[in-house]
């Protein structure tokens, strides 16, 4: 008898998630899932012909359509990260009975509601349940010790935000270490809350503009040694997503999850034996384990994964554990599908990291088809001062005035605006000049502009 594969040649599906398809928006195949009946037939040609290549550890789909690669990922892995933004629903997810001799011990309120009984609210409107079992209550909130002295709150949130150092804040309001790490957990707990409360009402609302414009970025940061025995640092990977036209940020998410125990996680994955199974299939896809640090190194790990820099100059976290950044920034994208759902049209403006397109692409693909959903790839000059970058901007806004201008006048004339900027210089190619930083701009454009993208960049 032959032996039964433990998984098939993709993830399966988690929670309405499934990223595993061509990213490439002008093909045929972008959103379509592959045939599995197609499976091992080469010559198979069509929508959902793709072919799986790579080795066991690092395997993309190659579209047989586009000839584009697209790198296999876990989407319970992403399902799992996407739940991490949400801290109500993860602490709800979680909360089980506390009683260790009871049979519901462990069990959560989620997976196994026939364990419980809803026993109202706390104070803070967290949902509180009773056991079934066993008659002990307990609540889906963290627990917060009491605040003995409340009215140094503030005076902590306004120093942290000041970037004073936690000796200095401890010397200015005469309090211990310990008090101040349960404040600021305690402020972690409000903050995650208040910011979950927007959230909603972001979701929830019906008067919101037409377009929404969101610009995405990710940065590195470096955070110092903890002790004089092992000086590496520990570098971690943030992303943020910000809307232009009003600042606000809609989302800042770092891979980083404290609510795990590395520890615990390393004996879990060795049971489950994600080792001997290719990345994306594993039960822990989006954790770095620690044969990932091992693996990590430079000629061992292929340029899409490579977030972390194979240097003996940096560490894992001495506590909670590092996610893998193409996971945060895939969960990013389904978090801002879920928060923006209300605005007729969205743009995106993308910096070039590794990975960022594809992601958005993936979590926006029937907007995208629908034009609902435009994604801009920016290249940027980043060796420019700040300075310079300003000055680059203004004269950019003088000239995109000028040109709109002149756009509107020959709109009014009724000129024809196709044939009119066939030989000069056009708005489409000074945005061009603008995003790439040419040092100059083709006044003799051999080709027309097209009239859509004209429209598109005069918001017209």
């Amino acid at each position: 008898m032959a032996k039964e594969k433990r998984h098939s040649r993709y993830p399966s599906t988690s929670e309405g998630i499934q990223v595993n398809h061509c990213k490439n928006p002008h093909c045929l195949n972008y959103g379509v899932l592959p045939n599995e009946s197609w499976k091992g037939n080469k010559n198979k040609q069509g929508l959902g012909a793709y072919t799986v290549v790579g080795s066991h550890q690092a395997r993309s789909l190659y579209c047989k359509l586009c000839s584009k690669y697209s790198v296999i990922r876990s989407n319970l892995a992403i399902s799992q990260e996407l739940l991490r933004f949400r801290p109500s629903l993860l602490r709800l997810s979680t909360a089980a009975c506390q009683n260790e001799q009871c049979k519901s011990h462990g069990l959560a309120c989620v997976t196994h509601p026939d364990h419980y009984y809803r026993h109202g609210n706390t104070v803070s409107g967290e949902p509180r349940f009773r056991c079934r079992n066993c008659g002990s209550t307990f609540s889906a909130g963290l627990p917060i010790r009491r605040q003995r002295r409340p009215e140094l709150n503030a005076e902590v949130y306004k120093l942290l935000v000041n970037k004073v150092p936690m000796r200095r804040i401890c010397e200015i309001l005469a309090i211990n270490p310990a008090t101040l790490y349960n404040k600021l957990s305690y402020l972690d707990h409000v903050a995650t809350d208040f910011a979950e409360q927007q959230e909603l009402k972001l979701i929830n609302s019906e008067n919101l503009a037409k377009r929404a414009y969101v610009s995405v970025d990710r940065q590195d940061h470096i955070l110092n040694w903890g002790t004089q025995l092992d000086r590496r640092n520990i570098m971690l990977g943030v992303i943020g997503a910000v809307e232009n036209s009003s600042g606000y940020a809609l989302a800042l998410q770092l891979n980083f999850e404290s609510g795990l125990d590395a520890r615990d996680v390393e004996a879990d994955a060795i049971q489950r034996d994600d080792y001997g199974l290719p990345s994306a299939f594993r039960h822990y896809a989006r954790i770095w384990l620690e044969r990932d640090y091992l693996d990590c190194m430079p000629g061992q790990i292929s340029p899409e994964d490579a977030e972390v820099e194979g240097s003996p100059e940096f560490k894992p976290p001495h506590s909670g554990v590092q996610v893998h950044l193409q996971y945060t920034q895939a969960a990013l994208f389904f978090h801002l599908r879920l928060l923006l759902n209300g605005f007729e049209k969205l743009r995106f403006f993308l910096d070039r990291d590794q990975g960022m397109d594809a992601a958005c692409l993936s979590a926006f693909v029937d907007e995208v088809k629908k034009r609902r959903v435009d994604v801009f790839v920016i290249h940027g000059q980043k060796e420019l001062t700040m300075a310079q970058k300003k000055h680059i901007i203004g004269r950019t806004s003088f000239e995109h005035l000028s040109y709109l201008a002149l756009c509107m006048s020959c709109f009014l004339q009724g000129v024809n605006l196709v044939s009119f900027f066939s030989g000069e210089v056009c708005i489409v190619h000074l945005l061009q000049f603008r995003l790439a930083g040419q040092k100059s701009i083709d006044a003799t454009a051999s080709h027309p502009p097209d009239l859509q993208l004209l429209k598109i960049a005069l918001h017209l």
